[in-house]
């Protein structure tokens, strides 16, 4: 019974994860209760039990990537927690830290700051989490962003008065940007609705007109 909770699978599909909790709790004081289960639903037990704590996304097949909220400020931090054993193994602490995104290779891992006093601090970051003595890296952009592979970044630059939406690829290793469809999209994406398809081939969208939403596109990205 998850009652009624998302389901999140392991890597190699042999496990289910999902999180409950009070929806009458106030979100900043309430437990939250991460459960772990066989896939057929079987041996179902507590992984973890903590506030103001979520789960990132799996590393492995037996380790997820998670964050806590740290009492009294605006920092996360970010921590592995082992199947195994349930060890907790602290990686970085960040101000701010929005737009988790893991690269399939569970390597790298990108996120945003925004409202941050110290301005140069605001903007989208890149941490290699296998080399965490090195300091994260800036990205040369603002937006929206989705992995393609494990080298590619695709992004939606930030622009309030934009007609229409436009994707870009950024390169983690050169650090060098391309445009996907040169001669525009003439479409506008709907509430940061899109995603890329595993493959890397396409990008599916929920386009809107206006108000209105004018129904779910596919994009072809030029392999050339």
């Amino acid at each position: 019974d998850t009652q009624g909770r998302r389901l999140s699978f392991s890597p190699d599909s042999r496990y289910v994860m999902w999180t409950t909790y009070d929806e009458d709790a106030p979100r900043d004081n309430r437990e939250e209760t991460m459960w772990l289960a066989n896939v057929d639903g079987s041996d179902a037990r507590v992984l973890l039990q903590a506030r103001r704590t979520d789960a990132v996304a799996w590393l492995s097949a037996d380790e997820l990537l998670m964050a806590r909220r740290i009492s009294g400020s605006s920092d996360q931090q970010l921590f592995t927690l082992s199947l195994a054993n349930g060890l907790q193994t602290e990686l970085l602490q960040v101000s701010r830290i929005r737009g988790l995104a893991l690269s399939p290779d569970s390597r790298y891992l990108v996120y945003y700051v925004t409202f941050e006093p110290e301005v140069e601090k605001n903007g989208v970051w890149l941490v290699d989490l296998q080399n965490l003595e090195q300091p994260a890296q800036k990205l040369p952009f603002f937006g929206t962003y989705r992995w393609r592979d494990n080298q590619s970044l695709i992004y939606i630059p930030f622009d309030p008065d934009a007609t229409s939406h436009e994707f870009y690829e950024y390169d983690i290793l050169t650090k060098e940007t391309q445009p996907l469809f040169p001669a525009g999209t003439n479409l506008t994406v709907a509430n940061n609705d899109w995603q890329v398809s595993p493959d890397g081939r396409k990008i599916v969208m929920v386009a809107a007109n206006g108000m209105e939403l004018d129904g779910v596109w596919v994009l072809e990205i030029d392999q050339n």
